[in-house]
């Protein structure tokens, strides 16, 4: 057993398998407690189900979108008996849950591989392989082959790592430290549960003449009379100049073990989902500023760790030397209003960064008949200052200019 199945064994997989990294767990001490189960389960889902509806871009060094086996695996069939959002769904569910999550580079396509069964790895001669043992057949272990997969082929979407080549999941990582701080204080815990602390005193008045030994006496006396199992439920009866006065204790010990256990925000935290995915609480943004916080600040994080996987492993030394990248498009995962959507593409057709044509694409609608359509234009009124001369048709129209004068200077000049 290594440091990971001690820090992050919570049952995700069988006996003896290393990438035990998930979060679920039947210890009395889980972190996550039952009714947060729902609220981990919809940050998981959240994240897989989004993750799964961006494309893969392929772009060459000019950075144009080119036709590549990367993008048509990844878009449209990765294998024979899995769809592409099926994959990328659940790849992405159990990077969430286990840390880690695997797709092995095949010449029919990329297979997907449970996390469970990559069960351990070794690094020789500066090479890592994989040790891979199925768990399809768990009522006859006996029968399952362990084999080798060299890192090449093997696309490995990770967590959080501390050694560069398992991962962990953001619960995980965060519950080795919320254990140790929970250790520290079930102590406290205890203590205040069980009432071992004193919230009332007896405030004494002593009158003149009175001595110590008196006030012994009478404190012994109500020790006595009132302290105990047999006392429990019966008056108490304070002597003269005695009254019972409420002791200023602050209870932030006791509150500090809520504190320490997993809540709703700090699951959303951990896992980068916005609180409004996960009710209808109303927001002071609109939809498609709530979209883009979260398509920025989660979804691009991590489309970032598959593109950079997918890129170190399935693009040749060739196309990398060419500049090719690989770019998930997230645009797709912005939800706008219609008009919203309008304006900003009529903007990009003026300022000629995009094609009537194309944004009729993104509209859903037919191009415009005839070339022009596939044109990019700009309005021609703007002209640099550094060539105002030049440019400026209201100067050469200027009766002060002698037209004759191929500089446009004017005549007293």
């Amino acid at each position: 057993m290594n440091f990971f199945d001690l820090l992050a064994g919570f049952g995700g997989g069988s006996p003896g398998t290393k990438i035990r990294y998930g979060v679920f767990s039947n210890k009395e001490d889980a972190a996550v407690e039952p009714d947060n189960l729902t609220v981990l389960y919809t940050c998981v889902k959240i994240l897989s189900e989004n993750f799964s509806r961006a494309p893969i871009l392929v772009k060459d060094g000019n950075g144009k979108v080119v036709p590549h086996k990367v993008s048509d695996l990844w878009n449209n069939k990765p294998n024979d008996w899995m769809n592409p959002q099926t994959l990328r769904s659940t790849s992405e569910w159990e990077r969430n849950i286990f840390g880690n999550s695997f797709m092995e580079i095949t010449p029919n396509g990329l297979v997907y591989l449970p996390a469970q069964e990559l069960s351990d790895y070794e690094i020789q001669g500066g090479r890592l392989k994989y040790k891979l043992t199925p768990i399809s057949n768990p009522r006859n272990r006996d029968l399952r082959v362990s084999r080798e997969i060299e890192a090449k082929n093997l696309l490995h979407f990770r967590g959080v790592s501390n050694n560069g080549v398992f991962g962990l999941s953001p619960l995980s990582a965060a519950y080795s430290t919320h254990q140790l701080m929970q250790n520290a204080t079930r102590t406290v815990s205890s203590f205040y549960k069980n009432n071992a602390m004193s919230t009332h005193a007896v405030e004494r008045t002593i009158p003149a003449g009175g001595s110590y030994q008196n006030v012994v006496a009478d404190r012994k006396l109500f020790q006595e009379q009132n302290a105990g199992t047999d006392n429990a439920g019966n008056t108490i009866h304070l002597g003269l100049g005695e009254k019972i006065v409420p002791l200023a204790v602050k209870f932030a010990d006791a509150e500090l073990i809520k504190t320490l256990e997993f809540t709703r925000d700090t699951i959303t935290s951990l896992y980068q989902v916005p609180n409004w995915m996960l009710s209808a609480n109303d927001s002071q943004q609109n939809v498609e500023q709530q979209t883009s916080v979260f398509v920025s600040g989660t979804m691009a994080n991590i489309a970032n760790i598959y593109s950079n996987e997918i890129a170190f492993k399935m693009l040749s030394k060739e196309e990398i030397q060419k500049g090719y990248t690989i770019e998930f498009d997230l645009d797709s995962l912005k939800e706008v209003t219609f008009g919203d959507k309008v304006t900003a593409l009529k903007d990009a057709v003026n300022n000629g960064l995009m094609t009537p044509d194309q944004a009729n694409k993104k509209l859903g609608f037919e191009g415009v008949p005839g070339e022009f359509g596939g044109y990019h234009f700009t309005q021609a009124q703007m002209i640099p200052l550094e060539r105002y001369s030049e440019f400026n048709q209201l100067l050469k129209d200027s009766p002060n200019v002698d037209k004759s004068l191929t500089d446009n200077r004017y005549k007293n000049e």
